[in-house]
């Protein structure tokens, strides 16, 4: 099971419902920034990809449930 794309701009309307006290211009910033990441290959410190829109908020993590 994957994650189902989502577009920024709709990522950021319904994260923003969620939060509205959270910095829009620094949500849409990190999630650049993430997503150029992932693109570039960039890991998560266990080897797995990082998950973009969990990064945007906490940094560079995949966020897997590994047992």
């Amino acid at each position: 099971m994957g994650f189902i794309p989502i577009s920024i701009d709709n990522y950021v309307r319904i994260f923003m419902k969620s939060n509205p006290t959270f910095d829009e211009k620094d949500l849409r910033q990190n999630l650049h920034r993430a997503l150029k990441d992932y693109r570039n290959g960039v890991k998560c410190s266990c080897g797995d990809d990082i998950w973009v829109n969990g990064s945007a908020i906490v940094g560079n993590s995949c966020f897997t449930l590994k047992n």
